[in-house]
Order: structure tokens, then C-alpha cells, then sequence
């Protein structure tokens, strides 16, 4: 079957998607996690993940896809953001996996030093966060146009995917 999707926002309640979906003729999508230009995550509770399970699993909504927000720069050799990148990560997938939702994408960022002190930053950080949870969710990671210092070229990629201590799923 074709699956086919949209960027939608969850602002609303990750419950309320379903329906915008539907109305686009999506079986898909995907949704930043949190504000894409800050860093604040609204609440899920129970009840909301219940319904959003419910109404997903009546409109056969399938392969969702979480996006990390822009503010989340692994890369970066600044130490507050740093911590803050890390925090999101695992942060998020323990809110993908509570909501059954399979992937959750991240661009590696960009920084201020030699690429490969960047990517070795980046495969600390998300060791890190891996080690802090036990999610479902796949972590992708997303290639960047490489605009100055951005990280997340094919090869990029590759030494982080490999340079892991635990690969992720």
C-alpha cells in the first residue's frame, strides 16, 4: 500500500493529527516533537495517548515520524547545548515509544570546529542519551545541505551510524 504524508502539528494534541490527516487524504506523517524554533515539549498524558492510539489505529495511520526540533545541535562544541541536545534526544524517544510511534528523525548539526571533532561530539552525545533510555523509536538521521559548517554528508552519517557504542535501531 502507498503511504503518504504531510509535516502536521501536534500543537492541538497529538489525539487531534488523525483527523488532519484524514482530511488531506494522508495515511501518514510526520510532526515536530516539540517547538521547532525552542525547545519547550508540551505534556502528553494518558488520556491523550489513549485516544491518539484509538483514532491511529481506526484510520490505519501508520509509519509516524517524530522530527526533532532546530534548536537540537549536537554538533555544537558549546557545553550548555550540549547537555540540551543530548536531553532532547532521549527525551523524545521515550515520548515517541510511549507513543507507538516508529521513527525519530534529527539533523546532526553544525559546529564551530573541524568536522572531525564534530562528528566524534555527536556520537558521545548520542551514546549518551541512548544509554538513558530504552525506546522503540528508530533514530534516522537526516543529511544537511552542508551549508558552512553543517554535518550530514554520507559519509558524515556513516562514521556516526558506525562510531556508536550501541547502534540504534
Amino acid at each position: 500500500m502507498l503511504r503518504l504524508g504531510a509535516f502536521l502539528s501536534i500543537a492541538k494534541g497529538v489525539d487531534k493529527v488523525v483527523p488532519q490527516a484524514l482530511e488531506i487524504g494522508a495515511n501518514t506523517f510526520q510532526f515536530f516533537t516539540r517547538n521547532p524554533r525552542g525547545g519547550a515539549a508540551r505534556t502528553i498524558g494518558d488520556a491523550e495517548i489513549a485516544r491518539w492510539l484509538k483514532a491511529r489505529q481506526a484510520a490505519d495511520i501508520a509509519e509516524v515520524c517524530g522530527h526533532l526540533p532546530y534548536t537540537v545541535n549536537l554538533a555544537t562544541d558549546k557545553d550548555n547545548l550540549q547537555e540540551f541536545a543530548s536531553m532532547v534526544v532521549a527525551d523524545d524517544l521515550r515520548r515517541m515509544s510511549a507513543l507507538s510511534i516508529e521513527y525519530l528523525v534529527l539533523h546532526p548539526g553544525s559546529s564551530g570546529d573541524e568536522r572531525q571533532r564534530a562528528v566524534e561530539r555527536i556520537i558521545r552525545l548520542l551514546d549518551q542519551a541512548l544509554e538513558k533510555v530504552d525506546a522503540s523509536a528508530w533514530l534516522l538521521l537526516e543529511t544537511m545541505a552542508l551549508q558552512g559548517n553543517e554535518i550530514g554528508s554520507i559519509p558524515e552519517i556513516a562514521a556516526i551510524w558506525h562510531g556508536l557504542g550501541r547502534p540504534p535501531q
